[in-house]
Parts: C-alpha cells; sequence; structure tokens
C-alpha cells in the first residue's frame, strides 16, 4: 500500500546509490485492454546513481504500443512509492535539477523525444510536468483519459512553450524545475531557474496526494492503428536535489 508523506519540508532522495532505492522508487505499470499490464521500463536503459545523482541512458527507444496513447508516449517512467499529502489551505511544491541530451533525434523537436519531471494524482489522473529535450524547456498540463475514470471529453493534454521567457536550455545543462500546487486557489505555478513558464489558474479538481516521477518520453499520436514514436532515437537524462515542502 502507498504510504502518505507529509512533512514540512525534506529531500526524498539524496541519491546515493549504486542503484535507484526500491523502497522509494518503482516503474509505473497499469493495466490494458486484455487484462495484462503495461511496464513504463525500457528493456536496455542504462540507470547509474551516485554522488547525488540518478542518469538514464536510453541509445534508442524500443518500447511502442499500437492503440493506446500514454503507454506509447512515456517509454521509462519511474515513479516514487510515497504519495505526498496535500494539506488544504496550504501550497505543497516539488523542486528538482535536471539536464538532458537527446540522442539520434530532433533536439527542438519535442515530439521526437524529452525527459521529464512528473508531479501526478493517481486518483483525478491530473499531470503537471517540466519537460527538457535538450534544446527546449516547456510545460505539460493534462488529464489522463481512463475508461471507467476520466471519459474521452474530460482528458486534455497541452504542452506549453514559453517563447519570450528568456529561459536558455543547452544539453546536458542543469536548470532548476519546480511545480507547486495552491490547494486553496486550487491553482499549479510551475517555474524553470525561478521564472513563471506557466500558471494553471484554475483545476477541475483539487488533488489531495500527489506522485512525482522521472521520465524519458516521446508525443506522437498513433497514426492509423501503430504507432510512429520509435524512429532510432534516444535520450539521456539527469536529475538531482529532488525537494518537496509545504508551505
Amino acid at each position: 500500500m502507498t504510504q502518505i508523506q507529509a512533512v514540512d519540508a525534506a529531500r526524498y532522495d539524496s541519491f546515493r546509490g549504486p542503484t535507484l532505492d526500491s523502497t522509494l522508487w518503482r516503474p509505473l505499470i497499469t493495466p490494458q485492454a486484455d487484462g495484462s499490464d503495461w511496464v513504463y521500463l525500457e528493456p536496455d536503459a542504462r540507470t547509474t546513481v551516485a554522488d547525488g545523482t540518478v542518469e538514464i541512458e536510453i541509445d534508442r527507444f524500443s518500447r511502442a504500443h499500437d492503440s493506446a496513447q500514454s503507454p506509447d508516449n512515456a517509454k521509462h517512467l519511474v515513479m516514487s512509492t510515497q504519495a505526498f499529502a496535500v494539506p488544504a489551505g496550504k501550497t505543497v511544491t516539488f523542486e528538482i535539477e535536471m539536464a538532458a541530451r537527446k540522442l539520434n533525434g530532433n533536439p527542438d523537436d519535442h515530439r521526437d523525444g524529452f525527459i521529464t519531471f512528473n508531479v501526478f494524482d493517481l486518483q483525478s489522473l491530473l499531470v503537471f510536468d517540466l519537460i527538457n529535450t535538450g534544446t527546449r524547456t516547456m510545460s505539460v498540463y493534462e488529464r489522463l483519459a481512463v475508461p471507467g475514470l476520466v471519459d474521452g471529453e474530460n482528458a486534455f493534454t497541452y504542452v506549453v512553450d514559453p517563447p519570450l521567457c528568456g529561459i536558455q536550455t543547452t544539453p546536458d545543462e542543469y536548470q532548476h524545475c519546480a511545480i507547486a500546487l495552491d490547494a486553496a486557489a486550487g491553482s499549479v505555478r510551475f517555474t524553470v531557474d525561478g521564472v513563471l513558464v506557466y500558471w494553471v489558474p484554475s483545476l477541475p479538481v483539487i488533488p489531495t496526494q500527489l506522485h512525482v516521477g522521472m521520465g524519458l518520453m516521446t508525443l506522437l499520436p498513433i497514426e492509423d492503428g501503430r504507432s510512429v514514436s520509435v524512429r532510432g532515437q534516444g535520450m539521456v537524462g539527469r536529475w538531482r536535489n529532488l525537494d518537496y515542502r509545504v508551505d
């Protein structure tokens, strides 16, 4: 059973290695229409954990799904085993530093591949991400479509590019990313290196608990019943200094 963590301020994982701590992280797993489970792990991913940093490298994406968009998008995603409480009337903030480099793909096309810092609610299926292609940083705000939970009319995915914010993104260079949910206002703020890059002023549902995640993804729509997301490209992602606080 998922434990709920409620603290004023804390470092979730110090990333001391030599592997990801299985008491703190697990792969995302979702049920499929045929009754099987889809495990969001690339078989050839190389994960290194040392000196306060986790690095995940995939030379070439191989995982694809021909009929469901979410498992086709997320090639490799690990999520926190902890669910972080969202106290009523408080603001919860998740912060991390991350850096990216694209392999054999177009670094300026986010659809071709990116790394993520994910903050999400498994109950309302709301997702708040900051993503990095190696040359571009953007925000993702979405609500996933899952039969019986959220129908297609209430699901959405928005990728927001802040062209005038002045954020400079270069391969392998860390950026400080923060996602803050204000439960009193029902809003979410996305900041990069202290600059506000996106703001959701009114959420359809205010989550009561959130998970965090680190992932490597694409974002290409399935065409005529076939995935087109795997075309020889890969990604390298690095994450460090993952903190959580309540104000």
